[in-house]
């Protein structure tokens, strides 16, 4: 009976540790490409939206990347100070030197469009918004934030 109940774990452990490596090829749970981690993360931090009194902030979470409203400015300010905080970018995964697959959500509407962003330099990021194919889209370029 002993011999047969430790058969029987040895044989579990053994399939789900076979199950793991064939669904989880790369090098294990928590661990990912430090040079991909590198490049994919360059678009974290701080950026201006084109008329640069407003903010916004990219960060990662479960390997997916997302962009928050930080600071609202200018002629904005007045109507606008409500979606302080609001996410504007959600979902998008670093594929083949773009980040893409996410979606914009409109701060005013809540309209949501298909979103592409191609880094062009250290400190200008192209964002394209567009709804199904990208043939009719628009660009925005955003400029880091410097820190002080």
């Amino acid at each position: 009976m002993l011999k047969s109940l430790a058969f029987s774990l040895l044989l579990v452990i053994s399939i789900v540790s076979a199950g793991w490596s064939a669904t989880n090829p790369g090098p294990g749970p928590g661990k990912q490409n430090c040079a991909l981690d590198k490049q994919a993360d360059q678009i974290i931090g701080q950026w201006y939206y084109p008329d640069r009194d407003s903010k916004i902030e990219f960060y990662r979470a479960n390997n997916q990347y997302f962009a928050r409203i930080t600071d609202v400015g200018g002629s904005w300010r007045k109507d606008f100070t409500q979606i302080q905080g609001h996410l504007v970018i959600s979902g998008l995964a670093y594929r083949n030197g773009e980040w893409s697959g996410g979606t914009f959500i409109h701060p005013a509407t809540g309209n949501q469009f298909d979103v592409a962003l191609t880094l062009k330099d250290p400190v200008t990021l192209t964002v394209s918004i567009y709804k199904g194919l990208r043939l009719m889209h628009k660009d925005l370029t955003l400029t880091r934030s410097l820190p002080l």
